[in-house]
């Protein structure tokens, strides 16, 4: 079990992030890792700031870290890797050369650190790059074809990763569509596939309008998943 540790984080540049508790729960609850999320605010993102983060939430508890990579500079990432007992990246910096950035500099280190890729527009290509797997949240709905365009890339079938990527796609086009948060229509998609009873949402969040129903129910269909 990875247990997700993030704090509300303060505007001010001197506040003292407050993961200790958080970090001691994920302990105490039997967690084997903890992700550190990415901060709340821009100067969370600078090497001094984010060494504190960790510092923290590493003194807490012994567990093993992983990254939530966002907007952290190579040489920040890199720092952050060295310095602490981080095992793996969940890369979301959103841009392919960023990414293979992060890759190579974080490769450099020697630390058998796994690197997984989030960016769900473009799982492919980060695989062929050489993302260890994937950590998406369109997981909770397409963890087969996520598993299965991994294995597809790890043993070098270009032609059964892009038939695979083509069953994926109709999934990113309904879920990340400009218009509605990704993850409200992953709680429809879940329900609609019965692995889950409710897709309620909380204000000020809104439900699904029918365009977007029957968009992601076509996308399940074309995915071979309805």
């Amino acid at each position: 079990m990875v247990w997700n540790i993030k704090s509300g984080g303060s505007r001010e540049s001197n506040a003292i992030p407050n993961l200790a508790p958080l970090a001691k729960n994920a302990l105490m609850e039997g967690a084997q890792a903890k992700t550190m999320m990415p901060p709340a605010t821009e100067q969370g993102f600078t090497w001094a700031f984010a060494r504190r983060r960790f510092e923290e939430a590493c003194t807490a508890s012994h567990l093993p870290v992983v990254i939530y990579q966002t907007r952290y500079e190579t040489e920040t990432l890199v720092q952050l890797a060295s310095s602490f007992p981080v095992v793996g990246v969940k890369e979301g910096s959103k841009d392919p050369l960023t990414f293979e950035r992060n890759l190579r500099a974080l490769r450099d280190l020697k630390k058998n650190i796994a690197v997984w890729s989030t960016h769900s527009k473009w799982l492919l290509a980060d695989l062929a790059i050489g993302a260890d797997g994937i950590l998406s949240g369109m997981g909770s709905v397409a963890a087969d074809l996520h598993v299965a365009l991994a294995k597809a890339v790890d043993r070098s079938d270009l032609k059964a990763a892009r038939k695979i990527s083509d069953r994926i796609f109709p999934l990113v086009e309904a879920f990340y569509r400009p218009g509605q948060d990704a993850h409200i229509r992953m709680k429809y998609a879940l329900k609609k596939l019965g692995r889950q009873k409710h897709d309620f949402v909380r204000p000020p969040l809104r439900p699904l309008d029918a365009d977007d129903r029957s968009r992601i129910d076509q996308a399940l269909i074309q995915s071979g998943l309805l």
